[in-house]
Parts: C-alpha cells; structure tokens; sequence
C-alpha cells in the first residue's frame, strides 16, 4: 500500500510539472499572438499612411493625372 502511495504522490508531481510546462507555453503562444498582432496593426497604419499620403500627392501636384502604385505586402501586388 505504501507503494502505492509513493507512486501516487510521484505522478501528482509529474502531472504538475506537465501542467507548469503547458501553462508557459500557452504563455508564449499568448505572446506570440500579441505581438504579430501589434505587427499587423503597425503595417496596416503604415499602409493607410502611405494611401493618404498619395492621395495628397494627387490631390496636390500637377501629376494627378499619373496613377500612383499602391503595394499591398499581403499579397505582393501593385494596385493602382
């Protein structure tokens, strides 16, 4: 029965040590998610930057005329 009971209280701290190891890489995958979206929303900011600032340039210069190329990274594509 004693033996039992060692080997009870050996898998309990197995177990936990298992379900420390899964709550820290929850952990980095919750961070990992964190930061590609903060990446997403600095590069969809900049986009959206970049598309004001060509439309002033339209709006604003004798080129207007002109199509001005808007690249899209997702997807590798000029628009125009």
């Amino acid at each position: 029965m004693a033996e039992l009971e060692v080997e009870v209280r050996h898998l309990k701290r197995k177990v936990k040590g298992y379900q420390e190891e899964a709550s820290q890489l929850s952990e980095k995958v919750r961070d990992g998610d964190r930061l590609k979206d903060q990446k997403e929303k600095e590069q969809q900011q900049l986009h959206d930057q970049l598309c004001i600032s060509q439309q002033q340039v339209r709006k604003n210069s004798h080129l207007s005329s002109l199509p001005v190329l808007i690249y899209t990274p997702s997807t590798g594509e000029n628009l125009s």
